[in-house]
């Protein structure tokens, strides 16, 4: 009867063990498989990124070449002033005349 018992005793333990086994191996595998999803996920993220950061260097260089022309266009802008000033005073000194 001990023998039994023991037996019995020892099949439950194997059993517990075997399902312990069961659910540890099913989570392994689910913790791989997020695993492999976060990693597919870091590699679109650092190509988008990259797209980004190429677009980011696209447009700061847009925006040197806006400025460098923005300040050609000021030192135009200001060369036509006094330009206009010139005639102006010129006109007037010819109507004084």
């Amino acid at each position: 009867m001990d023998l039994e018992g023991n037996n019995e005793r020892l099949k439950q333990e194997l059993s517990t063990a075997n399902s312990n086994f069961q659910r540890e191996n099913r989570l392994r595998v689910e913790c791989e498989r997020n695993i492999n999803d976060l990693e597919n996920t870091i590699k679109d993220k650092q190509k988008d990124n990259q797209n980004l950061n190429q677009e980011l260097e696209s447009f700061r260089i847009k925006t040197d070449r806006l400025m460098d022309d923005n300040g050609k266009l000021f030192s135009e802008n200001e060369k036509f002033k006094q330009h206009i000033v010139l005639l102006t005073e010129q006109n007037q000194r010819v109507f004084n005349i």
